[in-house]
Order: C-alpha cells, then structure tokens, then sequence
C-alpha cells in the first residue's frame, strides 16, 4: 500500500522555495549575497521530490514500513525483516524491538493523504484485532 504526500506538502514548500529564490536573485542584484539564493532552489527540488516519490510504503503481507530517502535509492525498513514488530500508539507507528523498547517512526499523518493514511491503519489494524498488543499497557498512548 502506498501512502502518498498530502497534496499542500509540496504546494506550500514549491511556493516557500519560488519566495525565496526570488529574494535571492533580489538581493543578489542589488550587490549582495544571500543564503535565500541558496535555500530556494533546495527547497524547489525538495517540492518535485514530494511530487513524484511516496511518502512511504506498507507491505501487509510482510508487515513491514518502507520509506525511501529523497536523494537516491537509500531506504529504512521498518518491521517485518528489517528488524522489530510494529505497533500503533495512539495516531503513530512504533518500531518495538525484541528487548521491549520501542522507537517512533519518522512519519507524520499531516503529511500524508488522509485517504492513503486511513486505508494503512485500518489494514493495520485490522490485522492486529487477533494479536496480543507488543507494547506493555503502561507504554501505550491513546
């Protein structure tokens, strides 16, 4: 299942890095150097990023999350044979390793589409109604 950005994510960021490569190319014909000149271009990239990339992947067979880097093929797995068992803590997902402790997942539900966001923690959910939960009761949110 693939969770999509949600779609003001790279609006606002395409908007924020246009500003601020305006200002740069301001500042800079006015005879000075700025760092927006910079960080515009960064954050136009970042925009087309969001645009054409995943926020993130759900294997329900593997039960396992994968989200990819933005700049090359880099990916940290989640769950299933990368390592853990994931759980869900109140709206987040939770990597809890074998020894207990668990580590929350860089993910955000603004971020993502509501729709792809709902469908990922009902399947999740749904195939964790016949499993005992592996976070402890006193660890739990929501």
């Amino acid at each position: 299942m693939v969770v999509r950005y949600n779609v003001a994510t790279p609006i606002v960021t395409l908007v924020v890095g246009t500003l601020s490569l305006a200002l740069g190319c301001l500042r800079f014909a006015q005879g000075g150097f700025s760092t927006w000149i910079v960080l515009g271009p960064v954050l136009i990239l970042a925009a087309g990023v969001q645009f054409a990339r995943p926020y993130f992947t759900y294997d329900p067979d593997t039960r396992m999350i994968v989200i990819r880097s933005w700049g090359g093929p880099f990916t940290r797995r989640y769950g299933g044979a990368g390592g853990g068992t994931l759980d869900v803590v109140g709206d987040r997902f939770v990597c809890v390793r074998d020894d207990g402790s668990g580590r929350s997942l860089p993910l955000r539900r603004r971020v993502a589409r509501s729709d792809d966001w709902d469908a990922v923690m009902a399947t999740f959910n749904e195939q964790n109604a016949n499993t005992p939960a592996s976070l402890p009761a006193d660890r739990r949110r929501g």
